[in-house]
């Protein structure tokens, strides 16, 4: 029940950034607070931001400092080979976290990519340059990236630059693979809310670092993995940086993971030990460390026309103690073409350091907060073949103490944590795609992509608002469609229809025309064509049509 976000549909999207790309998978809402993906966060099904649990190649990548830093990512979008999306709990295989969801970022092995130069401009002073370099030596692969992004931004205070690298080596030597990889972002960017006109040269800047380090033995009926990790994010913040005073964040976490996957006579096995240990710090609070240890257990069987699978993680954390996630998925499978499925998971999340020890002149936190538990269900039916895939879903989630944030009335609104007992969550959605390629006379449509969610939310909450369950999207309308035209054009369009609780409704369309000659690739975007003036978040307008031109020459 996964979406599968792959490369060629990521380099059709008229975007720059994960954060553009993911606004047209069905059930995600990207909240932004600004041009590109500047404090961006995402809300799976009407998850807070928190509830969904961001992964790079399996590395757990989520930002527990800040509510607006979640795709603050250290990788290039040409270094990413498809994107993985679960829209359900996952706590059996990933900890806490995996409420709402997950994204796992997937990037490419070094046989997969190319060395090029390439640059962007368009509105709002935007420029952006590109370089990637793949060198071969032997068995192995070195792959390095680098992207600068800037711009001077859409209104006042919306000013933005970006610099990101990215290394990668990979080594394939019979049955053993070995993956080494390091990123590193720096960012800058003017910041625009309710509180601009009281302070009105807001500003932050934040860093991000991470090392992961895979080995892989492939035994045949057994597959061995290590892993090891260390994530760095670091974050300045000024309510007006001409005059500086700067508060500072910081999470590093460090982490080893094995998993032994064994093939046994129904299917697979899985099981898994990992040990985090996560070390935070703000302006008036140091070094508050949480140790993380999680037990993993997986089966994968199929028997007639069954697919079973079924698991449980144990995790301790040293501050909050045991917590047990067990799951299971069942599929009967009507043909080779079609199935229908049930699904159950638990999933739980302990409270961040945000959430716990904000203090600064927009959120306050509680240290008292508890952690929050979640039970999902789903049903579903899928349809599958050369011509299409289809999927019918409907869900139910019942979330305990679930946290958000409620405004406070001091002269100056402000927000604070707070547990809600219940929280119950339903909807349905429908997702569809069509390759007629196979019908001769539409042979040049490459892909057709349409899909509808609904979403209800209730809860026993004692306020009157909360910044995320007050605040998601009751309807969504997701449409996409890439073909080719004479003398090797390309044109992609992409439309959302969104209907949120509390805003007005928009439809948002972006285009894209893609030409390639030679070594040279020429693509022109353009967003949001009909320059509808639309909020993520309230007293945050988004940017109104934007067009970009971008020259790519592969070395």
């Amino acid at each position: 029940t996964k979406i599968i976000v792959s490369e060629d549909k990521i380099k059709s999207i008229p975007g720059t950034s994960i954060a553009e790309v993911l606004e047209y998978v069905l059930g995600l809402n990207i909240k932004r607070h600004g041009a590109s993906d500047v404090l961006a966060n995402i809300s799976t099904f009407g998850g807070t931001g928190e509830q969904t649990l961001i992964l790079l190649d399996g590395l757990k990548i989520s930002n527990q400092q800040s509510l607006h830093h979640d795709l603050d990512l250290p990788i290039n979008i040409d270094d990413i080979k498809q994107i993985e999306i679960s829209r359900n709990a996952a706590a059996r295989q990933y900890g806490s976290g995996a409420v709402s969801g997950v994204v796992n970022i997937i990037t490419k092995n070094g046989d997969e990519r190319n060395s090029y130069l390439a640059t962007e401009f368009g509105d709002y002073s935007l420029l952006n340059g590109n370089l990637m370099v793949n060198i071969p030596i032997g068995k192995s692969f070195h792959n390095l990236s680098f992207t600068t992004l800037s711009s001077s931004g859409y209104k006042t205070n919306t000013d933005f630059l970006k610099n990101t690298f990215y290394y990668k080596y990979s080594l394939q030597d019979g049955k053993t693979s070995t993956n080494f990889s390091f990123g590193y972002l720096t960012r800058g960017n003017g910041i625009t809310n309710h509180l601009e006109n009281v302070y009105e040269n807001q500003y932050e800047k934040n860093s991000t670092k991470f090392f992961n380090s895979k080995i892989h033995w492939d035994f045949s009926r057994i597959k061995l993995e290590s892993n090891t990790h260390w994530y760095d994010h670091r974050d300045e913040l000024a309510y007006n940086k001409e005059i500086g005073g700067w508060e500072n964040y910081s999470n590093t976490e460090i982490g080893v993971n094995f998993n032994a996957n064994a093939k046994s006579k129904l299917g697979n096995r899985k099981t898994g030990f990992t040990y985090n240990r996560e070390t935070n710090s703000n302006t008036t609070v140091k070094e508050i460390t949480r140790d993380h240890f999680t037990l993993t257990y997986q089966d994968d069987i199929s028997w007639n026309k069954w697919d079973i699978n079924l698991g449980i993680s144990g995790n301790y954390y040293d501050d909050f103690g045991w917590y047990a996630a067990p799951g299971y998925q069942l599929a009967y499978n009507i043909n080779d073409n079609a199935n229908i499925y049930h699904k159950y998971d638990n999933g739980f999340r302990l409270p961040s350091f945000y959430e716990m020890y904000a203090d600064d002149y927009i959120y306050t936190g509680d240290a008292n907060l508890n952690g929050e538990s979640i039970n999902s269900y789903e049903f579903g039916m899928q349809l599958y073949g050369s011509a299409m895939t289809m999927t019918l879903s409907q869900f139910y989630k019942n979330n305990q103490n679930t946290i958000d944030w409620y405004p406070t009335s001091s002269g100056i609104t402000k927000w604070k944590a707070v547990n809600i007992a219940d929280v119950l969550t339903s909807g349905h959605s429908m997702r569809l795609e069509l390759y007629p390629e196979i019908i001769k006379r539409l042979g040049f449509v490459d892909r057709i992509e349409v899909g509808y969610a609904y979403l209800d939310i209730n809860h026993n909450g004692k306020k009157d608002e909360y910044k995320n369950l007050s605040h998601y999207l009751k309807h969504q309308v997701i449409f996409g469609t890439k073909y080719n035209l004479p003398f090797g054009i390309s044109r992609s369009w992409y439309v959302r229809y969104e209907q949120p609780i509390t805003y007005d409704n928009r439809t948002i369309i972006d285009t894209q025309i893609h030409y390639s000659i030679w070594r040279i690739e020429t693509t022109l975007n353009i967003n949001n064509v009909f320059n509808v003036e639309y909020e993520d978040v309230e007293d945050i307008t988004l940017p109104g049509r934007w067009i970009k031109f971008s020259l790519r020459y592969n070395l």
